[in-house]
C-alpha cells in the first residue's frame, strides 16, 4: 500500500487528505492524475445547478460582481471534488486518523495571547515549555 497526500494551503488555512492506493505512482504520474481530476472537478462544478444559479444571481448585480470573464472558483472549493474523483474513479482510499494532535498555530508557545485560546493541546505544550523555563 502506498500513501499520497492531496492538499491545499493558504496564509489563512489549509486542508489535507491522506490517500492510499495499491499502485506506486511517481511524482510526475501523480501530478498528472491529480491535475486531471482538478479539471474534471472544475467542469463538474461550472455545470452544477448551484453554480449556474449563483452566476445568474451575480448578473443581477454587475456593480458588485466581477465581469462575465471572471471565474470566481478557487482551488480550495474543488479539493473535495478532486478527492471524491480519486476515490470513485481511481480507487484511492482515504485515511481518517483515529487520533490527532492539533494546535492553534498563531498562538505563542510562551503565553496565552489569544482571547479564545482554549485549545487543550496548546495549553499542554505551553505548560511543559513554561515548566522547563521556570527551572
Amino acid at each position: 500500500m502506498f500513501y499520497y497526500n492531496v492538499n491545499y494551503w493558504s496564509h489563512e488555512d489549509s486542508q489535507k487528505f491522506i490517500l492510499t492506493h495499491p499502485k506506486s505512482f511517481t511524482q510526475e504520474e501523480f501530478n498528472e492524475l491529480v491535475s486531471d481530476c482538478y479539471v474534471e472537478a472544475y467542469l463538474q462544478h461550472i455545470n452544477s445547478e448551484e453554480y449556474l444559479e449563483q452566476k445568474e444571481f451575480e448578473t443581477q448585480f454587475p456593480e458588485i460582481y466581477y465581469d462575465d470573464d471572471y471565474e470566481s472558483i478557487c482551488f480550495y472549493e474543488l479539493l473535495n471534488f478532486v478527492v471524491e474523483i480519486l476515490k470513485t474513479k481511481f480507487n484511492f482510499t482515504e485515511i481518517n486518523p483515529e487520533i490527532s494532535f492539533t494546535v492553534f498555530g498563531w498562538s505563542s508557545v510562551n503565553k496565552d495571547d489569544w482571547s479564545d485560546d482554549s485549545n487543550k493541546s496548546n495549553k499542554l505544550v505551553r505548560d511543559k515549555i513554561n515548566n522547563i523555563k521556570n527551572r
